[in-house]
């Protein structure tokens, strides 16, 4: 009875935002009301990192409940066993290597915490659940739906913060998480134009173009970077199809050379005309700070390169620093070393390999820059692994959805998700 409810007032909100109700084959509003509670999940997660400590209690639990959430789809996935048009085989074993890596690590340290080994296995369960989970057009728009409501807030905030050009935060406490959180938003923009027309289109449109302003607002460098990655590599694909294929390995290269050229050429006459160009441009220092945390991590890695110091592990813990390693690729070689660095990589990459398989449909697309975005943006920041599960999920979402996509809906009707 209150299914049915719950249904019938979710269908009118997203009737009113041109989303039309997707029939199974039982009509079971599940699909929909799972979506739609998964998408507030993703929002309400990020009132971990607000200003309002009364909030982090809230924001904490409700990123459990997300990831429980997906460990409960990831079952009924298994038990109802839907096809997927490209095998997925190769995710599935470097995924248990990766696991099992994290979890040997994670016992050796001999650091056991009911509380964080619960967390990291629901969370390697939200990666799994991610994948096999089914998206179509109408889950899509229902996402975007949901996510304009928080571009909106986030317009009218810097609205009546005074219009600022640089540094905006709004409820947050850090600019750049307000920068990768509308990053990871717009994903869910593009196909809320794409898939919608008229007024609604318009509104749309309009929520994109927000989005676009409050990101140079933050003034996070790394998220423009990111999002220059993305339409780099949007280019490529259409105009160079055979060379998309390969950005992957460009961008993991670029990415590792990056780091040691980085720490090498502050005090050379290339590294000071990078930084006073940084400087004209973004009124920021090219030189912030990383090249000497990630010279002086470096040395700790090299001290245990082969299976790190365990997860869970902060660049404190055993570097001269009082930050976090700010670069995902030194963190994962941090706590699991170069065998859980190449396992990490090797399951990146089959990801990468399933969404090249599937680069007919428009979603798959778009999944598949995000992603070589998300790679870039994660060599200066910690937000795909343990470090920030709350942008994390949000990443993991994008990179996945374009797997098991269905743009047929009479083929949907099949499946459940």
């Amino acid at each position: 009875m209150y299914l049915k409810q719950l249904n019938i007032r979710l269908s009118k909100f997203c009737k009113g935002m041109g989303i039309m109700r997707l029939e199974t084959r039982n009509k079971s509003p599940e699909g929909f009301i799972v979506i739609f509670l998964l998408f507030v999940l993703l929002l309400v997660n990020t009132l971990y990192r607000t200003t309002f400590n009364q909030l982090f209690i809230l924001g904490d639990t409700s990123t459990t409940i997300t990831f429980v959430l997906m460990f409960v789809l990831l079952i009924k996935s298994w038990i109802e066993r839907p096809d997927y048009t490209v095998s997925l085989n190769k995710i599935y074993l470097t995924f248990i290597l990766l696991l099992s890596t994290y979890v040997v690590s994670f016992i050796a340290r001999q650091e056991l915490d009911i509380i964080q080994a619960f967390n990291l296995m629901v969370f390697f369960m939200f990666i799994l659940g991610s994948i096999r989970l089914r998206w179509n057009k109408n889950y899509l728009k229902i996402g975007g739906a949901i996510l304009s409501g928080a571009t909106l807030f986030f317009l009218l905030h810097w609205i009546f913060s005074g219009l600022p050009f640089t540094g905006f935060k709004s409820v947050f406490r850090n600019e750049n998480y307000l920068g990768v959180l509308l990053f990871s938003m717009l994903y869910f923009n593009i196909f809320s134009i794409k898939f919608n027309s008229g007024v609604i289109r318009l509104y749309f449109t309009f929520i994109s173009l927000s989005n676009l302003l409050l990101i140079i607002s933050t003034g996070s460098r790394s998220v423009l970077i990111g999002l220059v990655v993305i339409l780099v590599s949007w280019i490529i694909m259409k105009s160079y199809h055979h060379l998309f294929y390969k950005l992957f390995y460009i961008i993991i290269t670029i990415n590792l050379l990056f780091i040691g050229i980085y720490v090498s050429i502050k005090d050379t006459f290339i590294g000071r005309f990078l930084n006073d160009l940084s400087f004209s441009i973004f009124n920021k220092n090219l030189f912030s700070g990383r090249n000497e945390i990630w010279n002086t991590v470096i040395h700790s890695i090299l001290n245990r390169p082969f299976f790190g110091y365990g997860v869970g592990i902060r660049a404190p813990d055993v570097a001269e620093t009082e930050s976090t390693t700010h670069n995902m690729y030194l963190q994962v070689l941090l706590e699991v070393g170069l065998v859980g660095f190449i396992l990490f990589l090797l399951f990146l990459f089959s990801i990468w390999y399933v969404l090249n398989k599937r680069l007919n449909y428009f979603v798959t697309k778009w999944s598949a820059c995000f992603m070589l975005g998300i790679l870039v943006y994660n060599n200066f920041e910690l937000t795909l692994m343990l470090n920030n599960y709350s942008i994390a999920a949000f990443q993991w979402l994008i990179m996945t959805i374009g797997i098991s996509f269905i743009d047929d809906e009479t083929e949907l009707s099949r499946v459940s998700y």
